[in-house]
């Protein structure tokens, strides 16, 4: 229901330009959802396209639609009220109004602005019918799309392109690791000679000089 500061920043508003757009009668007021104020229109017998909305408009047709709806009526009784056959609005209570306000606040808007109320509840319903069924075979259908992903071609020639790339690798350290341990080996095999080398000679100078003595 309008509050009395809701009330008095509308009366303010009116009486600066005495007519109100459709935006700014939904600020003033808060109303949150679009839905709820074309029902709201439809109910009084206001139409729902125009620009602007008078004062006569708003105090005599809006503003007590709102106070019967927010007070717990449906749209239909309050049609009743202002002698329209056919609202066009849902017969929910102000409790509904306050689901589909916060449904447009979290991004369903468009869906019902486009749809209308009743059908995009329809498909809105629906859908989420078929998400429970399908959530069963999630894990299911993740691991059938991995597997199509594994054995695509485009996997296969990543994997052995892969592949290439490690044995490269270790084709390369095993080469370096072999060519360490050769030239280790033949440093090594160069100072053995060194030493058997210089052995040999100290030996048959060690000869030649007892022969020397023995002479």
């Amino acid at each position: 229901m309008p509050t009395t500061e809701q009330l008095d920043k509308l009366k303010s508003a009116l009486e600066a330009e005495n007519s109100l757009t459709k935006s700014q009668l939904q600020e003033i007021l808060g109303i949150g959802s679009r839905n709820t104020m074309r029902d709201t229109f439809k109910s009084c017998g206001l139409p729902t396209k125009k620009e602007n909305y008078t004062a006569d408009q708003i105090w005599n047709n809006f503003i007590p639609a709102r106070q019967f709806i927010e007070a717990g009526k449906t749209y239909k009784e309050v049609a009743e009220h202002f002698g329209i056959k056919d609202s066009g609005g849902e017969e929910e209570s102000n409790q509904t109004n306050s689901e589909e306000a916060g449904a447009e606040t979290s991004g369903d808007a468009g869906l019902t602005d486009n749809l209308g109320l009743g059908v995009a509840e329809g498909v809105v319903k629906s859908v989420e019918e078929s998400v429970e069924q399908i959530l069963p075979f999630v894990p299911q259908l993740v691991v059938h799309t991995l597997k199509q992903k594994l054995n695509s071609q485009e996997m296969r020639t990543a994997i052995n392109e892969e592949m290439s790339k490690q044995l490269n690798s270790e084709r390369e350290k095993n080469s370096r690791s072999s060519g360490t341990a050769f030239l280790l080996q033949k440093m090594k095999e160069k100072n053995q000679n060194q030493l058997t080398g210089t052995a040999q000679q100290e030996q048959s100078l060690l000869e030649a000089s007892v022969e020397n003595s023995n002479e």
